[in-house]
């Protein structure tokens, strides 16, 4: 049985049944086909790796490596991935993963990655569509975006996309695709700002928070915000950056498969730098304290409201 789904602008064609995305209409040729190995992986002889990402204690959580027909994708003591080369065909191969975090692992990692391959760019941000146009929070992992964006959420701003924002120009604009209706958030940032509650599902230390039906038009991005941390006794404050060090940012904070090849490196740079001058880009200092979190969300929306 096959299932059909939508998610970064791409139709997917998946074997398995996946919660997180809504129903899409059957394509006859999907951009990208998902399905998972009922067998163990085994390893190519000549699989070339070349990259590994560390946790902040120094522990390889995700490795890469180049094969003859593509990539291949590990994930610690929890799965395979190989992609090809064209970005079309994902395939997965547990090695004890539970299936949240199977999924978690090909929306978030493994389809943004395919994008790369496919030619778009996309952004470890996340962005919430407000009257005033995008806004989009860029940063490292665990630099507040989805808890911010979440608080936008809360008041009623749609959210656009968690963790990967796919961008392309058109004209005068930079147009954001939709990712799919869905936050993480770690379990104090949930508790804090939804009270109540909608359907949450646990993915690693996070909880995967569903907001809403897929919205699937294309707005214009107005601002681009790093963001940093500020001392606890600090006020939130926007400053605004150059064109150059909003190209720097989006360059260290983009998805790519081979982030350190010339063509990779001279076809992001390009992308960024066409797409700098083209919005506001600002670095947001805010105290990483919960209670706060709406006086940051009122300077943002004071801020793009000028």
């Amino acid at each position: 049985m096959s299932f059909s789904y939508r998610a970064y602008g791409l139709s997917l064609a998946s074997e398995e049944e996946l919660p997180e995305l809504f129903p899409a209409e059957p394509s006859s040729d999907p951009d990208v086909s998902f399905r998972l190995s009922p067998g163990p992986f085994a390893e190519p002889d000549d699989a070339d790796w070349y990259h590994d990402d560390r946790a902040d204690d120094d522990v390889v959580w995700r490795r890469f490596a180049r094969t003859p027909g593509g990539f291949l994708v590990r994930f610690t003591n929890q799965s395979d991935f190989t992609l090809d080369s064209s970005g079309r065909a994902i395939e997965a191969f547990s090695r004890g993963a539970r299936p949240e975090a199977l999924r978690h692992q090909l929306l978030d990692h493994l389809l943004p990655l395919a994008l790369d391959l496919r030619g778009s760019r996309g952004l470890h941000a996340t962005a919430v569509a407000t009257p005033h146009g995008v806004v989009a929070f860029l940063g490292a992992s665990g630099a507040g975006k989805s808890t911010l964006a979440a608080r936008f959420v809360r008041s009623g701003f749609p959210l656009v996309a968690d963790d990967c924002l796919v961008l392309r120009v058109e004209g005068p604009d930079v147009l954001t695709i939709p990712g799919y209706p869905g936050l993480r958030l770690l379990t104090d940032s949930f508790e804090t700002i939804f009270d109540t509650g909608p359907e949450t599902e646990p993915t690693y230390a996070k909880r995967r928070v569903a907001t809403g039906e897929l919205d699937v038009v294309e707005r214009p991005l107005r601002q681009l915000i790093l963001l940093e941390s500020a001392g606890a006794d600090g006020g939130a404050r926007l400053t605004p950056i150059s064109q150059a060090a909003a190209v720097l940012a989006m360059m260290s904070h983009s998805f790519g498969l081979t982030p350190l090849s010339p063509s990779s490196i001279q076809g992001r740079l390009a992308f960024f730098a066409t797409v700098a001058p083209r919005i506001a880009s600002a670095r947001l200092s805010a105290p990483r304290d919960l209670s706060r979190l709406s006086e940051v969300e009122e300077l943002v929306l004071r801020t793009l409201a000028l």
